[in-house]
């Protein structure tokens, strides 16, 4: 979604709808509505915050509906006027010296329309969007996306967005993470059941005890050693260690989801950052583009190039423009994906993700050796510390069940009988299916070394192919760039050409350069370094 030039603040804003709902089903919004509003200050920097607007409770008077910031201060001003089946009026108390006639889409969903700027606006009722282009360049400056709220809906906590480093977004997402925060209670709830299997095997009291001392017999008092006295019994002693181990790999599991989390966040980070760099570069190569199809049209006005040589120029333009548009909601997207993988409710709490620090830039790198991570990999792996742990506790029950039968509350299919051998014969098979099960996992981790390595190194391949087609680019395009200013005839068509494949060059080394990134924090991950030595 986009909008008109702004300043370094977002201007405020009023929405009101004149028409009556029942003539114009598409504008039937009613009700408090909530949302993110996004600035586009520059276009390479933009900010978010949240909007929220009670469009029932003005709509009804004929005021205009007001968009205000948590703060209560409006943000946005617009006014919907002169509607009818087919069309609108759109006018803004801000970038607009007239009001926009709108007109009805094919499919009757949204408004669009061009004077000053390019606008498309749709209102249905769970959804109210707008989006303003600038007319000369079709760069987004703001999107407004609102969402219906219900009364009685839950009122989501207000979080500041803020621009996090790396750092930082790896932090935040191990510690606040919905994963990492399920998790944690997994572990709190883990270590209780510990420590109440030892507590357990003090003496306690229950009805039931109280009621069989009080007629006492040989079986009544048998049956209360499990009550007065289990400290007695040699498999609570076993099922508490067993409890314990339980606890430690409930705790390794922490530590591999957080792990594991970091990388994803790692992950999200460089692809946000390269699409936020393709971005860029795209808006550089539309801006030099759009130059020389003006120089065009003016050629073209005098006479000097063919009448429609601009046309076909228009055409270039306008695909890239719609590129642009494509990888100005895409950066919007990402961040939104990297807010909620951090925790937070509002998608446009993170504002930007910076570097703060490379652990190894891609021209710096080394080759790496598979079997060497390998080796590393797997002496380390908290993967196969964990499988350990469930081993030793499976061990623990098994030896437990040799002595269940002493136990007055004890499982009755650990009885002493002919069963008993039967019953042992499942926990040593089931010790024997852990034993396969962390052969496995020493597989997959091979496996993901592999596949890091692999994609270390062709990622650095890439790179070194892409910077060596890069420089044949800059060649061309210099050449070009040259003979324009010198005034020797050039061909605007080629000269296109090249900025595309200069383009093309530039984004080959920007994915190379992410691919490296995703690479290096995998065999980082793998080897508990760089961003996980303090894990």
């Amino acid at each position: 979604m986009r909008f008109l030039k702004i300043f370094s603040f977002i201007v405020p804003g009023v929405l009101m709808i004149a028409c009556d709902p029942s003539q114009y089903p598409i504008l039937q919004v009613e009700g408090h509505y909530e949302g993110v509003l996004t600035s586009h200050l520059t276009p390479s920097s933009y900010s978010q915050e949240s909007v929220n607007a009670d469009i029932a409770s003005v709509r009804k008077s004929q005021g205009p509906v007001v968009l205000k910031d948590e703060h209560g201060s409006p943000r946005l001003t617009l006014t919907v006027s002169n509607v009818t089946d087919h069309s609108l009026m759109l006018q803004s108390s801000f970038g607009m010296s007239r009001g926009v006639t709108l007109a009805l889409s094919q499919d009757s969903s949204c408004y669009t329309g061009i004077g000053d700027t390019k606008v498309t606006f749709c209102a249905t009722g769970p959804e109210v969007s707008l989006e303003i282009l600038s007319v000369t360049d079709n760069t987004e400056l703001v999107s407004l996306v609102l969402h219906h709220v219900n009364p009685g809906d839950v009122a989501l906590p207000k979080e500041m967005p803020k621009v996090f480093t790396l750092s930082d977004a790896i932090q935040t997402a191990r510690a606040k993470s919905f994963a990492s925060r399920i998790e944690f209670e997994h572990v709190v709830q883990a270590k209780a059941r510990s420590r109440a299997a030892y507590l357990h095997l003090l003496p306690q009291l229950t009805l039931g005890t109280v009621a069989n001392n009080l007629t006492p017999s040989f079986s009544t008092l048998l049956g209360s050693i499990g009550d007065l006295a289990p400290f007695l019994l040699p498999n609570r002693w076993i099922q508490a260690d067993a409890a314990a181990q339980q606890s430690k790999a409930e705790q390794d599991t922490s530590l591999i989801m957080r792990l594991d989390m970091g990388a994803q966040v790692e992950g999200l980070a460089y692809a946000y950052l390269r699409d936020r760099k393709t971005r860029d570069l795209t808006q550089d190569i539309l801006n030099r583009a759009t130059s020389i199809r003006n120089e065009v049209k003016v050629r073209e006005d005098l006479g000097q190039l063919p009448l429609g040589s601009t046309g076909n120029l228009n055409s270039i333009v306008n695909q890239m423009q719609q590129n642009l548009s494509v990888l100005n909601q895409v950066t919007v997207e990402d961040l939104a994906t990297i807010s909620q993988t951090l925790g937070f409710y509002d998608p446009g709490t993170v504002k930007d993700v910076v570097i703060d620090h490379e652990t190894v830039p891609i021209g710096q790198a080394p080759t790496v050796d598979a079997s060497v991570i390998n080796v590393q990999a797997l002496k380390i792996a908290p993967e196969l510390n964990q499988m350990d742990d469930l081993i030793v506790a499976a061990h623990d029950t098994k030896k437990a069940a040799y002595f269940s039968w002493l136990d007055p509350y004890g499982d009755p299919s650990l009885g002493l009988g002919f069963a008993l051998p039967a019953q042992v014969q499942v926990l040593s098979s089931q010790i024997q299916e852990l034993g396969v099960d962390r052969q496995q996992l020493q597989s997959i981790i091979s496996l993901k070394v592999t596949d890091a390595t692999t994609d270390y190194g062709q990622a650095l391949q890439a790179y070194q192919l892409a910077t060596q087609g890069m420089t044949i680019q800059q060649s061309r395009l210099d050449l070009m760039m040259s003979n324009l200013n010198a005034g020797v005839k050039v061909d605007f068509f080629g000269l296109i050409g090249v900025l595309q494949d200069y383009l093309g060059g530039e984004i080959a080394i920007a994915s190379a350069e992410a691919n490296f990134r995703v690479a290096r924090a995998e065999v980082d991950r793998l080897l508990l370094s760089g961003y996980y030595a303090k894990f």
